[in-house]
């Protein structure tokens, strides 16, 4: 579960001005799982559904409800 959380609206939007370098530390220590640059940079994943992140958007998915499983 470490970098499973999703990231939040504030959270992407408080990072997408910072440098890479600034974005990857905050990123790994609650996201690590999530794809960095399908969240915050220009252009989105260029490596698509290839990539080994995830790829999921944010505030579309909440686990309480009957559909998660």
């Amino acid at each position: 579960n470490i970098g499973a959380e999703l990231p939040s609206q504030f959270t992407i939007k408080t990072l997408k001005p910072l440098e890479q370098d600034k974005q990857k530390q905050v990123w790994n220590a609650s996201h690590g799982q999530h794809c960095m640059a399908y969240h915050l940079w220009e252009g989105g994943c260029k490596r698509g559904r290839g990539c080994a992140f995830l790829h999921c958007d944010v505030g579309g998915f909440d686990e309480k409800e009957e559909v998660a499983g």
